[in-house]
C-alpha cells in the first residue's frame, strides 16, 4: 500500500473533480458564488462567480477535516509533547505527519485532498540545488541577498533549515516510518520525499488552535497570496488544548456539556472587503512579508513589494564599525536604552533619510531610507569615540546632547536651512558628513557582495530582461531580487552622498 510519493499524481481535470468530491464527503462547505479551478500559472485556485458582499463566509472547513498531529495516522506513535512545539520544529513534526499521508496514497483518509497538492517546489530555494542547472545558478545569485541569509539563518542550537531537516530525518521520522508505515518504509521514503512535506507545511500550513496547532487546512490554503487580500482564516484558538473542545469540558475540572454543532467546530474563509465577479480570490500569508520571506517560504516573489528591506545584523554593525572608526563600539550597546527619549518627532517629520522602524534595528527600506536604529547605532558610535563614557550620569548626558545635536543638525540639512541657523553647523555638520560617508561605505560593502559583486545594477537589469520566464524561473527570481537590493543600496548611497555634499559646499561658520 506504500506510495512513491513524488509519482501520486493524476491529471489537472480528474485531480480538480477528485478534490471537490473529497469536500464533500468531509462536509467542507464552498460557497456557490467562488469556484475551484485550475491553471498553469496559479495552480489550484478560487475565483468568485459573482459579486460578493464584504463578511461574508466562503468556506467552512470541519476540524476534523485537516491534517494535523492529532487527526494524522501518526498520532499515537509520537510523544504528546510534539504538539507543544513551535516555529521550525513544529514545521518538521508536521512534515512527518504529512509525508506518512503522503506515502500511503489513496489509503489516506486525505487521498482526494493530497492529490491536489503539487509535487515539486522547484521555486523554493530549499530546492533548487536538485532542480538543475536553474536552480543551481540562481542559487549563485542568490548569495549575498536577504534571502540568502535566510536560507543560512541557524536556530537556538546553531543549526541551519537544510540541517535540522536532515538531523530530523535520521533521528526521528526513519523510526516513525517504520512503526506506522512498516519497516519497508524505512528505505522507500527518502530525505527527499520528507523535504518535499516539509515545503509544503512551510508554504500551506495554519496554525488553527491550540489543540491542533499547525495544520494543513484543505481548500484555505488554495487561495493564493497578494498584500491586499479579499479573505483571511477565522478560527477559534482558545479551546481545550486536550481534547479541542469549544466548550466546557471534563478537563476543565467540570461536567462535560453536549458537543459542538458542525457550524460550531468549523474554520471559516471570510472576505475582508467587498469581492467583484469574475477575478481570483486572494488570501495574505503576511501583509509585512518580504521578497526574501516569500521566496524562501512560499517559493514566490511579488512584483514591487514594499515591504522590501536590506538589514544587518547587531554583530555586524558592530564589526562595522570597528573596522571603520578603529573603534571598540561595545560602549554603544550600553546607550541605546536611555537614548529612546531623544526627540525622533524631529526626523519623522521632516526626513527623507531616516524612517521610525520599532521591528527592524538595522535597515534600509524598499524606499532607500535608514531605519532610526541604523542611523542612531552609527551617530553614537561617532559621539561615544569622541566622548568617555566610563563616567557617571555626566557622561551619558554629554552623550545624549551630542546625538541630538545631531539629529537637529540633519534635519536643518535636509530642510536647506541657512548654516548660520543651525546651531553648531561646523561641528555637527562636519560629523554629519562623516555619518554620510559611514552609511555610504555600509552599503557600497552589502552591495559588492550580492551575486558574488560581478554585476552592475544595469547588468542585472538586462540579464532578467533576456531570462525566459518558462525556463528560468528560478534565476528570475534570484536575479530580480539581486537587482531590487542592490537598487535600494544604491538609492540610499546617493541620497547620503547628496546629503554630505551640502556641507562641502557650506560655508564655513559657525554659530
Amino acid at each position: 500500500l506504500l506510495q512513491p510519493i513524488l509519482t501520486f499524481s493524476i491529471s489537472m481535470s480528474a485531480s480538480l473533480e477528485s478534490l471537490r468530491r473529497w469536500c464533500s464527503h468531509h462536509k467542507i462547505w464552498i460557497d456557490h458564488r467562488i469556484e475551484i479551478v485550475s491553471s498553469d500559472l496559479s495552480g489550484i485556485h478560487l475565483v468568485s462567480q459573482s459579486p460578493i458582499a464584504q463578511d461574508t463566509i466562503l468556506v467552512k472547513i470541519p476540524r476534523e477535516a485537516a491534517i494535523s498531529l492529532k487527526t494524522s495516522r501518526i498520532s499515537r506513535h509520537i510523544p504528546a509533547s510534539a504538539s507543544t512545539h513551535h516555529g521550525r520544529s513544529a514545521q518538521l513534526w508536521l512534515a512527518l505527519a504529512l509525508s506518512v499521508e503522503l506515502a500511503l496514497g489513496p489509503s489516506s483518509e486525505w487521498a482526494g485532498y493530497l492529490q491536489s497538492l503539487p509535487r515539486a517546489l522547484s521555486g523554493m530555494p530549499l530546492f533548487w540545488l536538485g532542480s538543475g542547472a536553474d536552480g543551481a545558478s540562481a542559487l549563485d545569485f542568490l548569495k549575498g541577498t536577504e534571502a540568502w541569509r535566510l536560507v543560512n539563518e541557524t536556530d537556538e542550537s546553531g543549526a541551519t533549515l537544510v540541517e535540522d531537516i536532515d538531523a530530523f530525518f535520521e533521528a526521528v521520522a526513519r523510526g516513525v516510518y517504520s512503526k506506522v508505515l512498516g519497516s519497508s518504509s524505512v528505505e522507500t521514503l527518502t530525505r527527499k520525499d520528507f523535504a518535499l512535506a516539509y515545503g509544503l507545511v512551510s508554504s500551506r500550513a495554519f496554525l488553527i488552535d491550540a489543540y491542533h496547532g499547525l495544520a494543513m487546512v484543505p481548500i484555505a490554503d488554495a487561495f493564493n497570496h497578494v498584500q491586499e487580500n479579499h479573505v483571511h482564516l477565522q478560527s477559534d484558538y482558545e479551546v481545550c488544548p486536550e481534547c479541542g473542545s469549544l466548550r466546557q469540558c471534563i478537563h476543565d475540572g467540570g461536567e462535560d456539556l453536549p458537543s459542538e454543532t458542525w457550524e460550531d467546530d468549523c474554520l471559516e474563509m471570510i472576505s475582508n472587503r467587498p469581492i467583484e465577479s469574475g477575478v481570483e480570490v486572494f488570501n495574505t500569508y503576511g501583509e509585512m512579508l518580504s521578497n526574501a520571506q516569500l521566496l524562501l517560504q512560499y517559493g514566490f516573489i511579488l512584483d514591487g513589494n514594499e515591504n522590501d528591506r536590506v538589514t544587518w545584523t547587531c554583530d555586524e554593525m558592530a564589526e562595522f564599525v570597528h573596522s571603520s572608526l578603529h573603534w571598540d563600539p561595545a560602549p554603544v550597546r550600553q546607550t541605546t536604552d536611555w537614548l529612546q527619549s531623544l526627540p525622533w518627532e524631529i526626523l519623522e517629520e521632516s526626513s527623507e533619510l531616516v524612517y521610525i522602524d520599532r521591528k527592524h534595528a538595522f535597515c534600509v527600506n524598499a524606499d532607500g531610507t535608514v531605519s532610526h536604529g541604523l542611523w542612531l547605532y552609527l551617530a553614537t558610535a561617532l559621539v561615544c569615540s569622541r566622548t568617555d563614557i566610563r563616567g557617571p550620569t555626566s557622561a551619558q548626558e554629554a552623550i545624549l546632547s551630542g546625538v541630538e545635536h545631531l539629529l537637529r543638525c540633519q534635519s536643518g540639512m535636509e530642510q536647506h536651512e541657512s548654516p548660520e541657523h543651525i546651531s553648531g553647523y561646523t561641528t555637527n555638520g562636519s560629523t554629519i558628513h562623516q555619518l554620510s560617508g559611514l552609511i555610504f561605505s555600509l552599503c557600497r560593502a552589502r552591495s559588492a557582495g550580492i551575486s558574488r559583486g560581478e554585476l552592475t545594477i544595469r547588468e542585472l537589469g538586462e540579464l532578467l530582461d533576456s531570462l525566459p520566464e518558462e525556463s528560468a524561473p528560478s534565476r528570475r527570481m534570484a536575479v530580480s531580487l539581486a537587482l531590487t537590493e542592490k537598487s535600494i543600496l544604491e538609492t540610499c548611497m546617493f541620497a547620503w552622498q547628496s546629503l554630505a555634499e551640502t556641507f562641502v559646499h557650506a560655508p564655513d561658520s559657525d554659530k
